[in-house]
């Protein structure tokens, strides 16, 4: 018959196991929302490089519109409004895309989110202003099609030329709205990031893993 002395070591060795086990799945559930937020992120960049890529394409094609679609009468402003504005969202997509790719550490993503919405904000809306077709700035209307006095009380606008300028005033409607909604999923990425970096859960800057790495290489030596 085993006595108490020699039933004691199995007993502490499975209270052991089961300690470790705990310890496991309480490790576990941590690492499972921090997947989570980092694929939540990462899904929200992809889909806003998609979005700037896609932004890319139909402000390329206003400005060929603007430039070489018709002979309109006053298109400077327009022009230049969505030659900046496409350069920006060229910027936001390259930007976007390495951060995906290079995982960035939040001292470069948390400035570089604030700064991009911002930017696509103004611009956004300086495309509906000076720029829009027909806008009138300082009092002055800056008329893509202007009229022709054919004689008294007889003014005549080409009808080819009011409908270019209105297949422009929609690609630059849809452009902006398209900027305006990745500024706001830029500030949604924003605040996943904070969310993460307030959980520990993302790297402050690159030094962090030479850090850890660091850190390991001395507890080896110690053990």
């Amino acid at each position: 018959m085993a006595t108490l002395s020699e039933n004691t070591p199995l007993l502490t060795r499975d209270d052991r196991l089961t300690g470790h086990d705990e310890t496991q799945n309480g490790h576990s559930k941590p690492s499972s929302k921090k997947s989570q937020l980092k694929f939540a992120i990462n899904i929200s960049r992809l889909l806003i490089s998609l979005l700037s890529f896609s932004l890319f394409g139909i402000l390329l094609a206003t400005h060929i519109l603007i430039t070489n679609g018709w002979h309109f009468d006053y298109v400077a402003n327009s022009e230049q409004a969505v030659r900046i504005f496409t350069a920006i969202v060229l910027v936001n997509f390259i930007l976007c895309t390495l951060t995906v790719f290079l995982q960035t550490p939040s001292v470069f993503n948390i400035p570089l989110d604030i700064t991009m919405s911002v930017v696509l904000l103004i611009f956004s809306d300086h495309l509906l202003g000076v720029g829009w077709p027909d806008a009138v700035i300082e009092g002055y209307p800056k008329i893509f099609c202007r009229p022709i006095w054919r004689g008294p009380n007889d003014l005549w606008v080409d009808p080819k030329c009011e409908h270019a300028r209105d297949v422009i005033k929609i690609l630059m409607g849809v452009s902006a709205g398209i900027g305006i909604l990745i500024a706001l999923l830029l500030v949604a990425v924003l605040l996943l990031e904070l969310t993460a970096l307030g959980r520990g859960e993302t790297k402050i800057g690159a030094g962090s893993a030479p850090a850890g790495a660091a850190n390991t290489l001395l507890n080896g030596e110690e053990a």
